[in-house]
């Protein structure tokens, strides 16, 4: 019986990497607004050989949150992979796969040395089979690049002892550095470090604590260089937000119940869905296994361990319940992480009891539940254009517009519900300049073309920009295309 779970698992395992490699094997992936304006940024480091202090502005300028920045750090990585891959971003999810990769094998590694080799492995099965995980393997975007970075976060909380400054200082570095990715990440990372090194530990040598807000400060210090040369924009945009609610635009102020709905749906999503459980299944059975945990005698190593994922998903609940604006699934990334280490104890304990049998039965059901939902995603996924969220769908309006130019100088003028287009000018610097040997221009004036992605909510959008931003100009010829693009010729 034991053979046939594990044959079980380890193909339910391989479809969770194959499912996560869907985009390296059709070369097509999502390429939106945020995929655009990283690998802008990302280009002008290498064209203009400048450093810069900050990255994208905290929310893409909609949280509420003025003035605030994440750090630089995920923009000079996707400067390393442009430069290597000559601004092809497939290498960018390239190396996201191999990043996801080597996020498996550090908590493997955490699991087994604060656990057992059996929880290791259960770690990683999760892990590779989980929703959100493998969602965080499919589209470039700074929060999943963070995944390797939350995992070696981890090992060194969990694992490294010794060397108390050296320790903290190092933690301390990794934990503030997160912010390069995400900002809560850093937040809840640091405080859960704190809590563990004060209760859990009982280290209060003030040389530690030092050692530790040295190493805050050295993860941040592009922020607080780029703070000093502005003014403290930061400082002065975070008091604004907590001390004048009319800053916040995206929701009520304190919407606890919204966030704590939040907090159950990322732990939903760590485990492959299943239609009819209510939202609130698998936090129940979680809750209910932790208690359970808590209860076992085992190793002080083990205990240690699992006390300190507690005190991450507490950091988390003091951090995220309060938070005057949204919280989305994206900012428990260390929490889940913690979660998924906390369930592969739980099994690992459950299987020296009489409730081998149930651990058994759980670990089989995600596993069938993958093999059931996963090949078939897989499949339809592999043959999804994409519409006009994907890299061809947009490459593919670009050749229609060069064949329709034939080869004479044109403008061109984009339509695109996030307002900024810079997906589609990454794309013409990248892709359209070394294919077609010139870029178009972006004035009112000769042969101008009009590429209008409607918007899926408000697909009558484009026609106000029309009326209001293009105005005059007589219409030459217009092509809807399958993908949903629509182009509009003009001469002016």
């Amino acid at each position: 019986m034991n053979l046939i779970v594990i044959i079980l698992l380890g193909l339910a395992a391989f479809s969770g990497i194959a499912l996560r490699s869907v985009e390296l094997a059709n070369g097509n992936f999502v390429f939106t607004f945020d995929q655009g304006a990283d690998l802008l940024a990302a280009a002008r480091i290498i064209a203009e050989k400048k450093l810069t202090l900050i990255g994208a502005e905290a929310g893409g300028g909609y949280a509420g949150l003025p003035g605030v920045f994440h750090g630089p750090g995920y923009r000079y990585i996707l400067a390393a992979v442009s430069f290597f891959s000559d601004g092809n971003p497939y290498g960018a999810m390239a190396v996201l796969w191999i990043f996801q990769m080597l996020t498996a094998g550090v908590l493997y590694m955490t699991a087994r040395k604060v656990f057992s080799p059996v929880a290791g492995l259960v770690t990683v099965f999760i892990f590779l089979i989980s929703p959100a995980c493998i969602g965080m393997s499919r589209v470039i975007w700074a929060p999943n690049y963070a995944g390797l970075g939350i995992a070696v976060y981890l090992y060194i909380l969990l694992t490294e002892k010794r060397d108390g400054m050296r320790r903290a200082a190092v933690l301390s570095f990794i934990a503030a550095s997160l912010y390069h990715f995400e900002i809560p990440y850093a937040v809840a990372a640091m405080l859960s470090a704190a809590l563990y090194v004060w209760f859990i530990e009982k280290r209060r040598s003030w040389r530690i604590w030092i050692a530790g807000l040295a190493g805050s400060v050295v993860g941040v210090m592009p922020m607080i260089l780029f703070e000093i040369r502005h003014g403290w924009m930061m400082v002065r945009g975070l008091h604004q937000f907590l001390t004048n609610p009319s800053v916040v635009t995206m929701s009520s102020p304190f919407d606890i119940s919204g966030n704590i709905r939040t907090l159950a749906y990322a732990i939903n999503t760590l485990f492959p869905p299943v239609s009819g459980l209510a939202v609130w299944f698998w936090p129940a059975v979680c809750c209910v296994c932790i208690i359970w945990a808590l209860q076992r005698k085992t190793s002080q190593k083990a205990r240690n361990g699992f006390a300190g994922l507690l005190c991450i998903l507490f950091a988390h609940v003091l951090v995220f319940v309060p938070y005057r604006n949204p919280v989305y699934g994206h900012y428990l990334v260390v929490s889940s992480f913690s979660l998924i280490l906390m369930v592969a104890y739980i099994i690992q304990e459950a299987l020296k009891t009489h409730m081998r049998i149930i651990a058994w039965g759980f670990v089989s059901a995600l596993a069938l539940f993958a093999l059931l939902l996963y090949p078939r995603t897989i499949i339809a996924d592999y043959h999804d254009y994409g519409g006009t969220v994907k890299i061809k769908g947009k490459t593919d309006a670009i050749d229609v517009i060069y064949r329709m130019a034939d080869s004479k100088p044109f403008s061109l003028l984009v339509f695109t519900p996030p307002v900024y287009p810079y997906a589609y000018e990454y794309l013409l610097q990248w892709y359209a300049k070394k294919i077609y040997g010139y870029l178009p221009g972006t004035e009112k004036k000769g042969d101008v073309y009009l590429l209008m992605e409607p918007d899926p909510a408000k697909p009558w959008s484009y026609k106000g920009w029309l009326e209001t931003v293009i105005v005059d100009g007589k219409i030459v010829d217009t092509v809807k295309l399958p993908n949903g693009f629509i182009i509009e010729k003009r001469r002016f």
